[in-house]
């Protein structure tokens, strides 16, 4: 997904893009319950999601949408035992819906 990273970070960007696209209180829960979680790659991010009951296509497409518009606001962040969570470029994510037949316009 970002260029030498695959990483999914739930942050408060995530979890407002969430809040404002309507993902159900149940699902909404989980993802707020698990904050801060960092998951190592897209298989983790669908294990969660799938763990927490987040199955339907709308709610995972919110719950993704939400973590990768939550990557872009973040700023890159270094944590405790030297972890760093890289922002992704505007570009950059653009170039990946591009590449899923996800961009509009």
């Amino acid at each position: 997904m970002r260029t030498g990273n695959s990483d999914f970070i739930i942050n408060m960007d995530a979890i407002i893009h969430m809040q404002v696209n309507n993902l159900p209180q149940k699902p909404f829960q989980a993802i707020i319950e698990n904050r801060g979680v960092i998951f190592a790659d897209e298989s983790q991010w669908n294990d969660f999601l799938t763990q927490n009951g987040i199955v339907k296509d709308r709610h995972v497409q919110i719950a993704t949408e939400g973590v990768l518009s939550g990557l872009v606001a973040a700023e890159t962040m270094q944590g405790i035992n030297d972890n760093t969570v890289y922002s992704i470029p505007y570009d950059r994510l653009k170039q990946v819906l591009a590449k899923y037949n996800r961009l509009i316009g």
